[in-house]
């Protein structure tokens, strides 16, 4: 009974670990789906570390009309996003840019350790070429679907991916404005209950096996007394 109860608790334990673990991995995901707003921009930061892989999506939704708007996308360091946000001339970083598209997706590793920033445009920025906002149609809204995944260097030994998501809203350059849209795991949340209701299961099944062992004995007792 003992070596069963040992081998109950380490099963519980494996599937605890089994379901905490996208929370732990190597690998850092942040999914989110946003509307920008007409002459405005929606923006991500993240400190990242030289050798990790970083793969960037953005697919755009169709409007009322079934069409799709275009907008730009970018990725650059700290000194140049606060040029963008001044609307001033600004370089991008590993040659990350698309402009005028509706759908966007790049994988590349990242060579120097600092802070980057990763913006869908719906803004008329400086650059000649990038996507002219159109308010004529849904106020000039575009629905988006911002896909980030950030993975470790292999000699890196994990560490969590690399301290994604800092900023992360549709920002007005007027304004300044950020709406902050974090998205929080219920993994331990899950794991906790699937732990409770193992022990649970266990200790129910402890008790009947007790119960079992006094019925036993108490037989056993019985056929012991002599009648007569």
């Amino acid at each position: 009974m003992a070596l069963a109860r040992k081998f109950a608790f380490l099963l519980c334990f494996m599937m605890l670990l089994s379901v905490l673990g996208p929370v732990n991995a190597e690998d850092d995901i942040d999914e989110r789906e946003r509307t920008i707003n007409f002459h405005q921009w929606y923006e991500d930061d993240y400190d990242l570390e030289a050798n990790q892989t970083v793969t960037l999506s953005v697919q755009v939704e169709e409007n009322s009309t079934g069409w799709k708007r275009p907008i730009d996308v970018y990725f650059m360091n700290e000194t140049e996003f606060e040029k963008y946000e001044l609307n001033q001339s600004f370089n991008v970083s590993y040659n990350i840019i698309s402009q005028n598209t509706t759908g966007f997706n790049k994988t590349f590793r990242i060579d120097t350790e600092e802070k980057y920033h990763y913006v869908v445009d719906n803004w008329d920025n400086n650059r000649s070429n990038d996507a002219i906002p159109n308010g004529s149609i849904d106020n000039g809204e575009v629905d988006v679907k911002v896909w980030v995944r950030i993975q470790d260097a292999p000699d890196n030994g994990g560490g969590g991916g690399g301290g994604g998501g800092g900023g992360g809203g549709t920002t007005n350059p007027e304004t300044g404005e950020n709406d902050d849209a974090e998205i929080d795991p219920m993994y331990f949340l899950i794991g906790l209950v699937v732990m409770i209701i193992i022990v649970a299961i266990i200790g129910a099944k402890r008790g009947g096996g007790e119960a079992e062992i006094d019925d036993t004995k108490q037989d056993e007792q019985l056929s012991g007394v002599r009648i007569g």
